[in-house]
């Protein structure tokens, strides 16, 4: 039974990533397709320092179509943060960005430009569910050998 949990678990997780992936896909094209594009208004700045990257995101309100403007986080870039962050205080800069968003879903905002990372989502999970099944497979032929 142990044999087979972990390859099990690696099929599953692939699966979970290949699903993410296409969703933040079918986001980026709706995005791209009918979004509407706004000046918003950059209110905090956060960054996390990872292993390997930096992730960095800024909080910012924008005007909908609805009366009262919305308040979402925006993913950005290394360059794109130090264009509106200085590294050193890290305060605002530029307090203007441009950001797209759904007008049916308004919470769903990008930064302008912004490029995702749903294909590489897609491909890792697509690998890690293929090679979990195949794990999978090896195990339960051997435990019936």
């Amino acid at each position: 039974m142990r044999r087979i949990l972990l390859p099990l678990l690696l099929f599953l997780a692939g699966l979970f990533a290949v699903v993410a992936g296409v969703k933040e896909r079918a986001l980026e094209a709706a995005l791209d397709d009918h979004g509407k594009t706004v000046t918003a208004t950059i209110e905090s700045a956060q960054w996390k320092r990872r292993k390997l990257s930096r992730n960095y995101s800024l909080t910012v309100s924008y005007p909908v179509e609805s009366a009262r403007p919305m308040v979402g986080k925006v993913h950005v870039s290394d360059a794109t943060f130090q264009r509106h962050v200085d590294a050193d205080t890290e305060s605002i800069t530029d307090d203007k960005i441009e950001v797209r968003y759904l007008p049916e879903d308004p919470k769903s905002v990008r930064e302008v430009g912004y490029a995702g990372n749903a294909v590489l989502m897609m491909s890792i999970g697509g690998v890690g569910a293929v090679l979990g099944l195949c794990l999978t497979m090896v195990a339960l032929t051997r435990k019936r050998a």
